[in-house]
């Protein structure tokens, strides 16, 4: 059997047809084969054919690849299964919630583009979740996907986040996300960042870099407030925020 996995990685259309249509035919015993193929593979088109075929198993092949995915211990091998197993199934959410806690870089990121993938209303739930994490890098990411996603309903807890978090990378995720979200309710929280309070007391400062992004995030949200408030944001004292103002201002005349 595994003398048809180098078939399957061959270069030649021909033979790789062939020996897609023997292990098609062969059902489950060939699921350890497909398996180590789509560790062990760098090329991505053998693991997706491979992935393919364990889908063709139906539910065996489903709970065979989660179950070396929640115990592949190399983390090489681990986020090349992330890569092809939504071409198995969609309903991963579960997996996500635990692979997720995996801080390995490569691990990490291959599950964000999972994640990103799926965009399915319990994978953006369980973002958002994430997004208060106390794991820094975890909730970066998380945030930085809901941004990608544009995920509306991420916004009331990226406000909150924009308000208790003191860590300057969540800040600017934040600020990221709610840019590319676009959406008019980030203009608020965005707001609060650029525009001064009468009770600077309980103002909470943040530090020039935080305010050029929540600037920068403003110009990407669409409507009349946006354009007053760049009007507002053009005599700022921060030069940085100033300067995201202006070329604003500019594209609009």
């Amino acid at each position: 059997v595994y003398a048809l996995s180098a078939d399957l990685k061959s270069e030649d259309s021909s033979r790789g047809q062939d020996a897609y249509q023997l292990v098609s035919s062969m059902g489950t015993p060939v699921l350890p084969m497909l398996a180590d193929l789509i560790k062990k593979e760098e090329k991505m088109r053998p693991r997706v054919l491979a992935a393919e075929l364990i889908r063709n198993c139906r539910e065996p092949g489903v709970e065979f690849l989660k179950k070396n995915l929640m115990s592949e211990s190399n983390p090489i091998e681990r986020a090349r299964i992330l890569d092809v197993i939504d071409s198995v199934t969609m309903d991963l959410s579960v997996e996500l919630a635990e692979i997720f806690a995996d801080p390995r870089d490569v691990v990490r990121k291959s599950a964000f583009r999972l994640a990103e993938r799926l965009h399915t209303p319990d994978v953006i739930a369980l973002l958002i979740r994430c997004a208060e994490s106390e794991d820094v890098d975890l909730a970066v990411n998380a945030i930085n996907s809901l941004g990608k996603l544009r995920a509306a309903g991420a916004v009331e807890t990226l406000s909150r986040l924009m308000t208790k978090s003191d860590e300057t990378l969540v800040l600017a995720a934040v600020c990221r996300a709610m840019g590319n979200i676009g959406d008019a309710s980030c203009l608020a929280p965005l707001a609060g960042i650029l525009k001064p309070r009468r009770r600077l007391i309980f103002k909470k400062k943040y530090p020039v870099s935080i305010r050029a992004a929540a600037a920068y995030a403003v110009s990407q949200i669409p409507g009349q407030p946006t354009l007053e408030l760049m009007r507002f944001l053009a005599n700022d004292p921060d030069a940085a925020v100033r300067e995201a103002a202006r070329a604003f201002l500019d594209k609009q005349e």
